[in-house]
């Protein structure tokens, strides 16, 4: 059966928009129900929310992303009769296409396993951490027992020739972007809107290279956070909480390392860089805030304000304008990046000279403001 890129298309939308509209209405419960439980987020001297906010609406993600998986596995193993399905006849076209040439493996199916017990081992330690607040020992217990599962399930990169390497490496990769997720939800809508952008932008790079399961993965988690994104954005009514924020980056960090971006046309292994370009803003904003910590000795996990949206807002930007700042300054580096499976080195040498350059004004412009405010 040929291809239908229409008919698949199709069939991603419809995915995405169904996400979206579970995760919407799960938050709707879920914000009344934490209201009615007093599971709210008090302002304190970090934050930059006024008002008690309910903090539990990244259970919506999670059981969005359970919600969704359940049935497309079930397709993938039974195979059913499409044509009961109600869905347009393109979709249904594009549907059994991927069900009869993109043929899963048992690695498929372990690792997609794998990702959702992570995911729960994750959302759960988030969840108590909400709820009771957890020391940052259990914190990252709780986030190397998740990374130990997915790299269990098979999920680990392979461009290096050592295994125990590539096991290292992954391990890393997911605390270090998970922990990049948690620290970057500190004003309405930046973490969901950051994780909206950059997945969207994962989700072309799979689906124009043919990677469709994986594009299905990444719209399941696409619609997620924009269902949540609608509740979410300044000023927000519902908060991910440390669950929510946890789980997608996560999500995010297991997903970026099961997606292929080097391709025949590759100049060697430089698009493996896609993710860490697209990831730009968290990796900054918590390497500066990590490096701020450390250079004055205090708590790595201890919250400040010197974040880089706090430090926008002292600039005199809204929290609106902080956090489309952020949004937008994804897109700059994430955008361009997601040319570089397709690039000849010197464009791949574009792409990433942009990226610096646009991180190093950023720090410039953040940096002088910083001084000229010490000075006064």
């Amino acid at each position: 059966m040929d291809r239908d890129p229409v008919g698949l298309l199709l069939l991603l939308s419809l995915e995405i928009l169904a996400a979206a509209t579970i995760s919407g209405t799960l938050v709707l419960f879920l914000r009344a129900w934490a209201r009615r439980r007093g599971r709210l987020s008090v302002p304190g001297p970090v934050s930059t929310h006024t008002g008690s906010i309910p903090k539990l609406g990244g259970i919506s993600i999670l059981f969005t992303l359970g919600w969704m998986l359940a049935p497309g596995i079930a397709l993938l193993i039974q195979r059913p009769d499409l044509q009961a399905l109600p869905i347009p006849a393109s979709a249904r076209k594009g549907l059994h296409w991927v069900l009869s040439e993109v043929a899963p493996t048992f690695s498929t199916y372990s690792r997609l396993i794998g990702l959702l017990l992570g995911s729960t081992v994750i959302f759960c330690f988030g969840l108590i951490d909400d709820l009771r607040a957890l020391s940052p020992r259990w914190k990252i217990l709780g986030q190397a027992l998740a990374a130990i599962i997915l790299l269990a399930s098979g999920i680990r990169t392979e461009f290096f020739v050592s295994d125990p390497l590539n096991i290292v490496v992954t391990f890393v990769w997911i605390l270090g972007v998970t922990n990049a997720f948690n620290l970057l939800d500190n004003t309405d809508g930046l973490a969901a809107g950051v994780s909206l952008i950059g997945g969207t932008l994962l989700l072309i790079v799979a689906f124009v290279s043919g990677q469709f399961l994986m594009a299905g993965f990444l719209g399941i988690m696409v619609g997620a956070t924009l269902g949540f994104l609608i509740f979410n954005f300044p000023r927000a009514s519902v908060f991910l909480g440390d669950a929510g924020s946890q789980l997608l980056g996560f999500l995010f960090a297991g997903l970026s390392v099961l997606e292929s971006y080097v391709t025949p046309e590759s100049p060697g292994l430089f698009p493996v860089a896609l993710p860490l370009l697209v990831l730009a803003v968290p990796l900054f904003d918590t390497a500066a805030v990590v490096t701020h910590r450390l250079v004055n000795r205090r708590p790595i996990f201890q919250g400040d304000t010197h974040h880089l949206s706090h430090r926008l807002i002292r600039m005199g930007l809204s929290r609106s304008q902080a956090v489309i700042f952020q949004w937008l300054l994804t897109l700059s580096c994430g955008v361009t990046a997601c040319l570089l499976p397709w690039l000849p080195p010197w464009g791949v040498g574009l792409v990433l000279g942009q990226a610096v350059v646009t991180v190093a004004m950023v720090w410039l412009l953040i940096g002088a403001k910083d001084r000229k405010k010490s000075r006064e």
